[in-house]
């Protein structure tokens, strides 16, 4: 999952300076989007005892938004069978 630096720097509670001196040393990995990945966020600043939460809190996020995007996809198949079955009535 792909963070924003303010993103990141309010879930890991540091700040955003000290995220720009980290990518600015080489110590922490930017995307070309200027994104910062979940995984590498938790490589570097690690050692924060909510870590684990953080990152489940995200996948967790990521898997909802998934099955509303699924179930929208299934709304929508449902109806275009529905009016197909009507076309086939008529």
């Amino acid at each position: 999952m792909k963070l924003s630096i303010t993103k990141a720097a309010t879930d890991f509670k540091i700040s955003r300076q000290t995220i720009h001196n980290y990518i600015k040393n080489n110590r922490l990995n930017q995307n070309e989007d200027k994104t910062i990945d979940l995984a590498e966020m938790v490589r570097v600043f690690g050692k924060e005892e909510n870590i684990v939460n953080i990152y489940l809190q995200h996948e967790i996020a990521a898997l909802q938004q998934q099955l509303d995007e699924y179930k929208q996809r299934e709304k929508w198949m449902m109806q275009r069978i529905e009016q197909l079955h009507k076309k086939l009535d008529d």
